[in-house]
């Protein structure tokens, strides 16, 4: 676990010798601990400054960024299409009926049937279904590819065997045995420590894909909750 306190007097030396705080839209210090943290990965803490750049280039990151930048550019988008929506209709509540060209009968009718609805009431509900047609898609896309094969890989537990054949020595290779023992033992201990760090390895890297799932998990729900609040203000 990271000393809180540890990373404070970190950053404060880097400061106190001239190093700047990294200059980056994701890039965000705790105000209190002075702890660097990526914005785009749910403030995630990074240990130290150098390893900005190898973050920032890792698949988690990028993943995250880009779901972020998607979020933030459809409410960009249903933030201008309500302003477009709104000024269409402020143009046509100002313009004179007189003006208003014969080829849109319909939508002068039901103007005149209902003055209290918008002119583009047919356009915004058709809008507003098309955006829950796609965002019940998503959903149900997002549960089938990353909830459940999240959700099953937490519940499987990360096992590890080793395997080793059995080896047959006869009465003949006692004497070459006992002259090469010190250099059997120590292949076989060299042998023993590869495979302790193969198995560390590889739980590392179980450990480190487990962390990216839930990671990824956590932003794309807070993806659809943006998407959803955007939605509901919207209606």
């Amino acid at each position: 676990m990271v000393d809180e306190r540890t990373l404070l007097r970190s950053a404060t030396a880097k400061r106190e010798a001239g190093e700047g705080p990294i200059r980056d839209r994701w890039a965000s210090y705790h105000v209190k601990t002075g702890a660097l943290r990526c914005k785009a990965c749910d403030f995630t803490v990074i240990k130290h400054e150098r390893l900005w750049g190898p973050h920032t280039l890792s698949k988690s990151h990028r993943d995250h960024v880009r779901a972020f930048l998607e979020a933030e550019a459809q409410t960009e988008k249903a933030k201008q299409g309500s302003t477009e929506d709104e000024m269409v209709a402020s143009s046509l509540e100002d313009t004179p009926s007189t003006l208003v060209p014969d080829s849109a009968p319909l939508k002068r009718k039901d103007t005149e049937s209902d003055p209290t609805l918008p002119h583009d009431n047919k356009a915004m509900d058709t809008k507003r279904a098309k955006v829950e047609d796609n965002f019940d898609l998503e959903w149900a896309e997002f549960q089938r590819t990353v909830l459940t094969p999240a959700e099953q890989g937490m519940l499987k537990p990360s096992s590890t065997t080793i395997s080793a054949e059995p080896e047959l020595f006869d009465a003949s290779q006692a004497q070459e045995l006992t002259e090469k023992e010190e250099s059997e033992a120590e292949r076989r201990a060299r042998l023993d420590r590869a495979a302790r760090e193969d198995i560390l390895a590889r739980i590392e890297e179980e450990q480190q894909a487990q962390e990216e799932g839930e990671e990824r998990v956590r932003a794309l729900r807070a993806k659809f909750a943006r998407i959803k609040e955007s939605r509901n203000k919207r209606v």
